[in-house]
C-alpha cells in the first residue's frame, strides 16, 4: 500500500487556484475535425508538463487499469488494422484520483506488432489527457467550454521561443554557458610568478690593496671604478695593435732598443763632457 501525503493548506490553495485558470493560446494546438472545422486540443506532452508544474513531478501518478482489444483485421494483402481501448487512473499524492478511458487505432499496417504498438500508445495518451481534465480547466477541461473556444480563437498564438539556458547539458558544456571561464592553477601560478617582483641584491666584492712599506697591514677598499669625464678617442673594447706594441722590422731590431742605446750614450757623455753618437 502506497504511503499518502496530504497537501499543506498553502499547497492546496495554490493548486486549486491554478486548476481554475483557463489555458492560454500558447498551450493549444489545432487539427482538422470530422466536419472540416478546426478542432482545438491539447497535446499529450503539454498536458504532462502542466500536471508536473501544478502537482509536482512526484505529486501524481498513472495506472493502466484495463486494456481491451476491440478488433484485429487482416486484409488479403496481409495488412493489419487494430483498435485498442485503455482505462487509466491518475492518483494525486493525497490519494484522490480520477479515471477515464481512451482509444487508439492503426489502419493497414504492414506489421502486426507495429499496429498494436501505435494503437496502445494512442489509447494511453488519450486516456491520460481525458483523465487529467477532471482536475480542472488548466488541465484541459476548458476545451469543452464553447465561449472560451470562441474567445481564444480570436487571440494570436504566440510562439514559445527557444532558449539555450533551459537545456539540460553535460557538465563540460554547462560550465561554458553558465560559468565564467576557469583559469587553470598552473596558469594562475605562472601569471603570479611573472607579476611578482623579486628584489635583486648586488654584492660588491672588496679589493685588498697591500702597500709595499707595510706588508703586515692590509687596507680593504671597495672596488669602485673611476669614471673619467673625458671621452677616450679609442674604445676600451678595441685598441690598435700598432699603439700597444713596438714596430718590429724584419731584422728583429726594435725602436725600444734603439732608444735605450741612445739614452745610455747621452748619459755617459755628460760625465765625459762630450756627446758621442753611434
Amino acid at each position: 500500500m502506497e504511503k499518502r501525503q496530504q497537501f499543506t493548506e498553502e499547497e492546496w490553495l495554490r493548486v486549486s487556484n491554478d486548476l481554475q485558470k483557463q489555458l492560454g493560446p500558447e498551450y493549444l494546438a489545432q487539427r482538422p475535425g470530422p466536419s472540416g472545422r478546426p478542432l482545438t486540443y491539447i497535446e499529450g506532452k503539454t498536458a504532462i508538463n502542466i500536471a508536473n508544474d501544478i502537482f509536482g513531478f512526484n505529486g501524481w501518478s498513472t495506472d493502466i487499469k484495463d486494456t481491451t482489444i476491440d478488433f484485429v483485421d487482416v486484409s488479403e494483402d496481409q495488412k493489419y488494422s487494430v483498435g485498442v481501448s485503455v482505462t487509466v487512473r491518475i492518483t494525486l499524492k493525497d490519494g484522490s484520483y480520477h479515471e477515464d478511458m481512451g482509444y487508439g487505432s492503426d489502419q493497414n499496417s504492414k506489421h502486426k506488432g507495429a499496429a498494436f504498438e501505435k494503437a496502445r500508445k494512442q489509447a494511453v495518451t488519450d486516456a491520460t489527457k481525458r483523465t487529467l481534465r477532471y482536475f480542472g480547466n488548466a488541465l484541459g477541461n476548458c476545451l469543452y467550454d464553447n465561449p472560451y473556444l470562441s474567445g481564444i480563437g480570436h487571440m494570436a498564438k504566440p510562439t514559445i521561443k527557444f532558449t539555450a539556458k533551459n537545456l539540460y547539458r553535460h557538465s563540460q558544456f554547462e560550465s561554458k554557458q553558465t560559468s565564467p571561464p576557469q583559469i587553470s592553477k598552473a596558469k594562475k601560478a605562472t601569471e603570479q610568478k611573472i607579476t611578482t617582483t623579486t628584489p635583486v641584491t648586488t654584492t660588491v666584492q672588496p679589493k685588498i690593496v697591500v702597500k709595499p712599506e707595510n706588508v703586515s697591514k692590509a687596507v680593504i677598499t671597495p672596488k669602485v671604478e673611476a669614471k673619467s669625464d673625458s671621452v677616450s678617442p679609442i674604445s676600451d673594447h678595441y685598441q690598435s695593435p700598432a699603439l700597444l706594441q713596438p714596430i718590429v722590422p724584419e731584422d728583429s731590431f726594435t725602436y725600444g732598443e734603439l732608444f735605450f742605446f741612445f739614452f745610455t750614450k747621452v748619459k755617459r757623455s755628460k760625465h765625459n763632457l762630450s756627446t758621442t753618437f753611434f
